[in-house]
């Protein structure tokens, strides 16, 4: 029993942590001092994960949550890179001020998770 309330206080930190570095990561977005290439990749990440659909639906036993746990933490972090330390330090600051329900839906994610499946279907499909 002590194990599993270990794993669940691990998730919900977890799930915590990455909806912070989900807002940092929108206020370094909006910021003049990001590179283009760390905006672009950053603008994927944030499509993705404020998306209302997801690139494997959660009602999909197992699979369903493994994509927000695995890739979402690994887009997070690889845009942490790009964005550099300094911006992201600046970034937090401003972040801990906002609530995740203040960020607008990223409707072009949805876009992206399509295109994702059709790509995917059509690569079967040969």
């Amino acid at each position: 029993m002590l194990i599993i309330m270990s794993i669940k206080e691990k998730v919900i930190k977890l799930t915590k942590r990455i909806k912070f570095n989900i807002i940092a990561l929108y206020v370094a977005f909006q910021s003049d001092d990001i590179s283009k290439k760390a905006k672009v990749f950053v603008f994927i990440t944030l499509a993705y994960a404020l998306s209302p659909i997801d690139l494997i639906p959660d009602f999909i036993p197992v699979l369903g949550y493994l994509d927000d746990l695995i890739l979402l933490p690994i887009t997070i972090f690889i845009s942490i890179k790009l964005i550099g330390n300094s911006l992201w330090e600046k970034s937090k600051k401003e972040a801990e001020f906002m609530d995740i329900k203040s960020l607008p839906n990223f409707k072009f994610g949805i876009f992206l998770i399509i295109t994702t499946w059709i790509l995917i279907l059509l690569f079967l499909l040969k």
